[in-house]
């Protein structure tokens, strides 16, 4: 018997600094001895030596540019990530858009190790200080970042809230570039995954959460037509009609706004990734109430899904969730400011494996488990999902199911939505949702 819910539900750059230094002429001419052999003796003619070359000035190696990657975090926040500023080996990370109170920036030092990057030592940026909240709890929060091309991955933990209970952490997806693409070069239909979630204005805690898998159409004019838990018609229920259209380049350079059903949503950043572009959401309203609503959603131009395409070993990564006690008004769960990881293995048969229970359980094909307050399955073409046993807790002898719902975006990552239940041991019997992003090993 499945729990119902109400659901919801990213170390650093690589830069390369070139070095050159060009050597002074090292070679030289042997002299000449003259002589002249007479009688008994003889004299030797003297050497010159060479005059020493001048040793070549070495190069002043080159200062990397600063180079900014904008973007979301997956817990639905927009923000900057700007490397190498204020200056070199250093990291801006610039806060907008918050659900939760964040603003202003800060600034750390990254290390590479390997492909890794990893950002420490972070304090508030004079220049456009955040709140302080922030500021006090500074040291707790990490930071690691990857790029390749134009494309920023990473995560951030240990993030304060303005208000309520638990930590933030989650996954950033960013680009650099900043001349958007038409919305005729957009024009298509996708398949999306995107989580919701209300947090009460006054507590800061949440309210209820909600994980859809849908498609959406763009007009090569701007509209759109979202379907939200279903496979697009022009006619879906759950259906919203709106436009995507070039948002303020000065604050958004790149990025687009999605409108639907009259109001605004957020903003959309379009990454170009392994030949797919991609759409990332920023989803940030106010829902009757005043309460706001928060989250993050990922779009792909539609496929349809074989198993053997999303076979292999995949390292998945997701935010932890506390079922500790919340002071105020909201459901007793919340982010714990850490990021968990499981290993999942996929066969060409469509079983997928995690290595952490040992659990095996079967994907279901162009489809998507829903979580609207109860499971939907939807056929969904380019999604998947499986249901994984929950053990029973204590008195009760029956099991559970929890949902993972997957999207691939290329060959080497996919996005998802997944169910998180409490253990025996929590306070609370319940399950939250939260987003997280599969690599390939």
């Amino acid at each position: 018997m499945k729990r119902e819910t109400l659901v919801k539900a990213w170390a650093a750059l690589a830069v390369s600094v070139a070095l050159g230094a060009c050597g002074g002429d090292g070679g030289n001419d042997g002299g000449n001895g003259t002589g002249s052999g007479g009688g008994g003796g003889g004299s030797g003619g003297a050497v010159t030596p060479d005059t020493p070359s001048t040793p070549g000035t070495p190069e002043t190696p080159a200062t990397p540019q600063a180079v900014t990657y904008l973007g979301v975090i997956s817990f639905g926040d927009t923000l900057a990530v700007t490397l190498d500023a204020p200056a070199a080996g250093q990291v801006r990370i610039r806060f907008s858009d918050s659900a939760f109170g964040l603003s202003g920036a800060v600034i750390g030092h990254y290390v590479k190790n390997g492909n890794i990057y990893t950002v420490s030592t972070l304090e508030a940026d004079s220049a456009e200080s955040p709140p302080a909240f922030v500021t006090a709890l500074l040291g707790a929060v990490t930071a690691s970042f990857t790029v390749s091309g134009t494309t920023l991955t990473g995560e951030i933990t240990g993030l304060p809230k303005q208000l309520g209970d638990g930590k933030l952490s989650g996954q950033v997806t960013a680009s650099s570039v900043s001349t958007p693409v038409t919305a005729a070069e957009l024009a298509g239909t996708y398949t999306f995954l995107r989580g919701q979630s209300t947090y009460y204005t006054s507590s800061g805690n949440l309210q209820v959460q909600y994980g859809m898998g849908g498609q959406m159409r763009v007009g090569a004019d701007g509209t759109v037509r979202m379907c939200q838990a279903g496979p697009y018609s022009d006619t879906c229920s759950m259906g919203y009609a709106g436009t995507l259209a070039l948002a303020d380049q000065t604050r958004y350079p790149g990025a687009y706004t999605l409108t639907l059903g009259g109001k605004l949503w957020g903003q959309v950043f379009p990454l170009r990734v392994n030949g797919v572009t991609s759409l990332y959401l920023d989803h940030l309203q106010l829902d009757t109430g005043g309460n706001r609503i928060t989250g993050t959603g990922v779009f792909r131009p539609a496929q349809t899904l074989t198993a053997s395409q999303a076979a292999g070993q995949w390292v998945c990564r997701q935010p932890g969730v506390s079922y500790a006690d919340v002071t105020g008004l909201g459901i007793r769960a919340a982010l714990d400011g850490s990021m968990q990881e499981e290993t999942l293995t996929i066969s060409d048969t469509g079983q997928v494996t995690s290595a952490g229970t040992g659990q095996v359980a079967s994907l279901t094909l162009n489809q998507a488990n829903n979580l609207l307050g109860f499971s939907s399955p939807a056929a969904i073409p380019g999604t998947m999902y499986a249901d994984w046993i929950v053990p029973a807790v204590p008195p009760s002898t029956v099991t559970g199911l929890r949902t993972q719902v997957f999207m691939p975006l290329d060959e080497n990552s996919m996005a998802y939505y997944a169910e998180v239940t409490s253990q025996p041991t929590d306070p609370v019997n319940w399950t939250f949702l939260v987003q997280g992003t599969c690599r390939k090993r």
